[in-house]
């Protein structure tokens, strides 16, 4: 999946899981994560994306861009 179609699939499951507007800029934790959003936010990109995504994925990565540009440098599961 080309790195643009997993920034709208980050930014779609981002705004259904913290139930708020996103944008590319935003960061998981000012949008109001913590450790079980981000498991649910985890599992959600995984199934929607075919790539695994790990906990370390999510924390590492500093906004949804970043999170997007990781996930489209891994191989799907």
């Amino acid at each position: 999946m080309p790195e643009k179609d997993h920034l709208q699939t980050v930014l779609t499951v981002a705004a259904a899981v913290f139930h708020t507007a996103v944008a590319p800029t935003d960061d998981l934790f000012d949008l109001g994560a913590d450790s079980l959003t981000a498991v649910l936010f985890a599992e959600r990109l995984a199934d929607e994306t075919g790539v695994p995504v790990g906990l370390d994925d999510v924390f590492e990565a500093s906004t949804l861009r970043d999170l997007a540009h990781r996930l489209s440098s891994v191989s799907p599961a």
